[in-house]
C-alpha cells in the first residue's frame, strides 16, 4: 500500500478524502468477502486510487475511457497492477476476475445493463460484484444531480469566474479543466434503489448480499474539506443510522448461478 502523499506526487493530482473513503470502503468489503490471492477489475478506475489499498497477493486491472485520468493511473508503477483503455459497455478480457468493481460509474452509463451482463460473464463463479451508487434524495444529488432544480443554482454559482478564482486561491477546489467542473455537473443518466438495482441484476445471475449506507455529508461537500478524517467516521455513522439520507449505498453481490441468455 502506498502512501496518499506518495499517490498524489505520482499522478500530480491532489485528492479529496471523501474519495479516498470510497475506495477504503472498497477494499474493506472485499477483504470481508475474499481471501487469498485475487484478480479484481474495477470499471471506471479513474486515477486508481484503490491502489492505496490493494494486498500484494491481489492482481488489479483497471479499466476506463478518459485518456487523461488513464495517463495519469500508469504513472503507478506497482507490480500486480495494470490500466487499460476500455469501455464499460464493451469490455472483454480472456480471463474472469474473483472481484469485479464499479464504483460510482454505472448510473452515468447509457446502457447499463451491457455493463451488468458483461460483468456476469467476466466474473467467476461464487465471484463478488461491488458497485456504489448514489441516493438521488441525498445531499451530493440536492446540491449536484442534473436532474434536481438545486443543482442548476448550484452549477450557475460554480460557474461564475469569481467563485472559481476564489475556489482555486484557496486551494479548496482545482484543476477546473477537467471535464467533470466544465460541466458543472457529473452527471445521472439513472436512479436506482438498492432493491430496483438488485432487481436488474437477478437475470444475471448477481444476487445481492449486503447494503452498506455511504456518509450523510462528507462525500458532499468532500472537496470542499481538505481532511475530513476527524469527521468521516462520525459522518459515516449517520449514514447508518439515517440510510434515507445517505450520500449513497454500497451493494455487494456475490455471482451464484451462470448468466441465462
Amino acid at each position: 500500500m502506498i502512501s496518499k502523499k506518495d499517490y498524489e506526487r505520482i499522478i500530480g493530482k491532489r485528492i479529496r478524502y471523501d474519495v479516498v473513503l470510497k475506495s477504503q470502503t472498497a477494499a474493506e468489503l472485499i477483504k470481508k468477502y475474499k481471501k487469498g490471492k485475487l484478480k479484481i477489475l474495477d470499471i471506471g478506475s479513474g486515477h486508481g486510487l484503490i491502489t492505496f489499498f490493494l494486498e500484494k497477493e491481489w492482481e488489479y486491472y483497471g479499466i476506463d475511457v478518459d485518456e487523461e485520468r488513464l495517463r495519469r493511473s500508469k504513472k503507478i508503477k506497482l507490480k500486480n497492477v495494470k490500466f487499460f483503455l476500455r469501455d464499460a459497455e464493451n469490455f472483454n478480457f480472456k480471463h474472469k476476475f474473483d472481484v469485479i468493481l464499479a464504483l460510482d460509474i454505472i448510473e452515468h452509463l447509457g446502457h447499463p445493463k451491457k455493463c451488468i451482463k458483461l460483468v456476469s460473464e467476466h466474473l467467476d463463479d461464487d465471484g463478488i460484484f461491488i458497485v456504489s451508487n448514489p441516493n438521488k434524495h441525498g445531499l451530493w444529488a440536492f446540491f449536484f444531480d442534473s436532474k434536481n432544480k438545486t443543482s442548476k443554482i448550484t452549477t450557475f454559482i460554480f460557474n461564475l469566474n469569481f467563485v472559481q478564482n476564489l475556489l482555486k486561491k484557496k486551494k479548496l477546489m482545482e484543476n477546473w479543466e477537467d471535464k467533470y467542473y466544465k460541466k458543472g455537473l457529473h452527471e445521472h443518466k439513472h436512479h436506482w434503489s438498492p432493491k430496483e438495482f438488485a432487481e436488474m441484476t437477478k437475470k444475471y445471475g448477481l444476487n445481492l448480499i449486503e447494503v452498506l449506507p455511504r456518509p450523510v455529508f462528507s462525500e458532499g461537500i468532500g472537496w470542499l474539506i481538505k481532511d475530513y478524517r476527524r469527521f468521516q467516521n462520525l459522518d459515516s455513522n449517520l449514514g447508518r443510522l439515517f440510510p434515507q439520507f445517505a450520500t449513497g449505498w454500497f451493494l455487494v453481490f456475490r455471482k451464484n448461478h451462470p448468466y441465462l441468455a
